[in-house]
């Protein structure tokens, strides 16, 4: 059924932005406008560049877009920075805060029917070592909220001020995004990551959900009545241990059988600020990193369980499909994968 429905989405390239394209156009959505910088390569979406109308800018760029949504029904947002390289926090304040800030003062000049945010539940906050999370819990400064999750909790508040001045709209807050993606960016990278070998496992517990979870959630929430509202969207809780478990099964390897400790994450954090300073790279483990994953969090889903009525896809079946996908990608020399819908 061709749905003629005027969408814009930004970070259309990106891991789930282009999860959340190909939902669309297998809804049957054909007006899509997708924002990408020129640098931002298309081997997420491939297979449907040719079905996209492509913007080429960037989201602090605010003029480039400003036409396209004259003629926009809904926005989506998916564009964002995330990082825990210190180097990286001034862009990620500027882009994440300032960029949804434009772009909520655009949509509100304009006849927009519905502003979907993808967030995150690292937005919501953390203030102690073991906390269970939903919804209604409240923000608060805390040394176990890292910099990408101010700047997210900001951006947030950007689009509650939104809101407030007349804006539809409707948050989702993802916790850790587990697919097919590039294999050395974001969450996918934590695949790619232990497929190279990992000694320990943190001890930590934290949520996971499957990627396209998050983008039919999204296209849900859009076609819905439901406005200036936030949902979690976490398939479930795990250990650590449990995710390398499900992983490396998926992988069919061995993998890790002891809890890292904790003198020794102090000394790995440091090790690889030393190396990045050398390198230029940015450091594949922080304090920041170190410090999270030694915490339990639990993420409740009852709100999107019982007001959606959503099923999520098991987490285990998830967690070995994009196992899978990278161990196939590895043996044939691919930086990337997709997962197939569901």
């Amino acid at each position: 059924m061709d749905k003629p429905a005027r969408i814009f989405i930004t970070g259309g390239t990106g891991f789930i932005g282009s999860y959340i394209i190909k939902y669309l156009l297998h809804y049957g959505y054909t007006n899509i406008t997708a924002l990408k910088r020129k640098e931002s390569p298309i081997d997420l979406v491939k297979n449907q560049r040719d079905q996209v109308d492509w913007l080429e800018g960037d989201l602090m760029d605010e003029y480039c877009y400003q036409e396209i949504l004259d003629n926009t029904d809904y926005v989506i947002h998916t564009a964002a920075m995330i990082g825990f390289d210190p180097s990286a926090k001034k862009k990620m304040y500027e882009l994440n805060i300032k960029g949804t800030a434009n772009l909520i003062n655009h949509c509100l000049d304009r006849p927009i029917k519905k502003f979907v945010h993808i967030s995150s539940t690292a937005a919501i906050g953390r203030f102690k070592k073991e906390q269970e999370i939903d919804e209604d819990s409240e923000w608060q400064k805390s040394i176990f909220n890292s910099h990408y999750a101010i700047t997210k909790h900001l951006s947030e508040m950007e689009v509650w001020r939104g809101a407030a001045e007349g804006l539809n709209m409707v948050i989702i807050n993802p916790s850790v995004v587990l697919g097919a993606g590039f294999w050395k960016n974001g969450s996918s990278n934590l695949f790619f990551k232990a497929w190279k070998g990992i000694p320990f496992y943190p001890k930590g517990k934290t949520g996971y959900v499957d990627v396209r979870d998050v983008a039919k959630m999204t296209i849900h929430l859009m076609e819905s009545e439901i406005t200036n509202e936030r949902f979690i969207c976490n398939g479930g809780n795990l250990h650590y241990s449990e995710l390398f478990k499900y992983m490396f099964e998926g992988f069919d390897k061995k993998g890790p059988s002891s809890p890292l400790p904790s003198w020794l994450g102090a000394i790995a954090w440091r090790v690889e600020k030393l190396k990045s300073l050398f390198s230029g790279k940015a450091p594949m483990i922080t304090k920041e990193t170190i410090r999270l994953s030694q915490n339990k969090y639990t993420y409740l889903n009852q709100k999107s369980r019982e007001q959606l009525n959503y099923s999520y896809k098991p987490l285990e079946d998830s967690i070995k499909e994009a196992a899978k996908a990278l161990r196939h990608s590895q043996e044939n020399g691919l930086n990337h994968s997709h997962l197939p819908l569901i």
